[in-house]
């Protein structure tokens, strides 16, 4: 599980839904989805069963969907955590995130938590957890100093 689809459900009308089914027809084994404001302009994002990657991508093309694909391994965006079902396994994977992203001026987008799957270490239940740049230091623009009764550049 360790890239994560992200795509706007719209064919026309967004329909998560038919995404979901269009996905199902293609024998795209789902590990785990969440999202947000899916159907309102925000992003479904899911992880598929290793090896299924390529189907996910065919129909995506077949349907005409617009896609973003996140590989934990090459992307620092996205990290992968296994969580047991016991109090405080989710905070300590989301704590470690977290400190990571402070320091490189990134905030958590969201989380996917996945099905536990023979693949997987037997107790653990798979998570990823998305971030985004918001801004650091290198991405900021310098700000002129203020120079009272100039005008704004």
């Amino acid at each position: 599980m360790h890239i994560q689809f992200l795509s706007n459900a719209v064919a026309s009308p967004q329909d998560v839904t038919l995404l979901i089914y269009r996905l199902a027809k293609g024998n795209v084994n789902l590990a785990a989805v969440g999202g947000g404001d899916v159907e309102l302009g925000g992003k479904v994002a899911f992880a598929v069963a290793e090896g299924d990657e390529q189907k996910v991508r065919d129909v995506m093309n077949e349907w005409h969907y617009q896609f973003e694909e996140v590989d934990a391994r090459q992307d620092p965006r996205l990290k992968l955590c296994s969580v047991t079902d016991d109090p405080g396994s989710l905070y300590t994977c989301l704590r470690g995130v977290a400190e990571e992203n402070l320091a490189a001026g990134r905030v958590i987008r969201h989380i996917l938590v996945g099905v536990p799957r023979a693949a997987e270490e037997p107790g653990t239940i798979p998570v990823q957890v998305f971030s985004e740049t918001v801004r650091t230091a290198g991405s900021a623009t310098e700000l002129p100093p203020f120079e009272e009764g100039g005008s704004a550049a």
